[in-house]
């Protein structure tokens, strides 16, 4: 009988071990998964902030660059004049101009809420003639995120979009006080 008993102390004993040792980490080895994890996630979260930054900025670029060419088409398609203003959220409706609409309006996914700073070097309405054309403006749009050197533009005349590329200028986009169509140099990437 005592043999028994012990035979059975043996086997509850190793199922216990065996319990244990599969019952889930300890707390030494959740401490360093937690520790590795923060690591990793402290080193990743930076570039991907600036990958956000990026993709804001060019996507207001895209909308500003749409937006101008969706209403040079309508006004030719329509045979009709038609005026817009490029606000600091995106295109929006004429604020001085007696021409109607251009019926653009792209607001920018909240571009002031994101960070995007669109500067311009003209201060009056966009207005768009029959045949499509800029007649009465030429200017610099500048569009660029304070984490971010590199700012975006396009340079527009009369007969629409000359250039598009980056702006040279070391100064953060909130810096920028006069801006020159000169310093927009052709890119690559547009």
């Amino acid at each position: 009988m005592a043999r028994s008993i012990a035979r059975f102390t043996a086997r509850a004993s190793r199922q216990r071990q065996r319990q244990r040792a599969s019952a889930g980490f300890s707390l030494a080895e959740l401490l360093v998964a937690v520790a590795l994890l923060g690591l990793l996630s402290g080193l990743a979260l930076p570039r991907n902030r600036h990958q956000l930054a990026r993709q804001r900025r060019d996507g207001t670029m895209q909308r500003l660059l749409t937006g101008l060419a969706t209403a040079r088409h309508r006004a030719e398609t329509r045979h009709r004049a038609c005026a817009m203003a490029l606000e600091s959220a995106g295109w929006a409706p004429p604020v001085k101009s007696s021409r109607p609409s251009c019926s653009i309006t792209f607001a920018m996914d909240d571009t002031a809420n994101s960070g995007v700073v669109i500067l311009k070097s003209f201060h009056k309405d966009i207005t768009i003639n029959a045949a499509g054309q800029l007649p009465a403006i030429g200017g610099t749009v500048v569009v660029g995120h304070p984490e971010l050197p590199l700012k975006r533009c396009f340079v527009v005349s009369g007969i629409g979009i000359v250039r598009t590329g980056r702006y040279n200028d070391e100064r953060s986009i909130s810096a920028i006080d006069q801006i020159k169509s000169k310093q927009c140099v052709r890119d690559e990437k547009y």
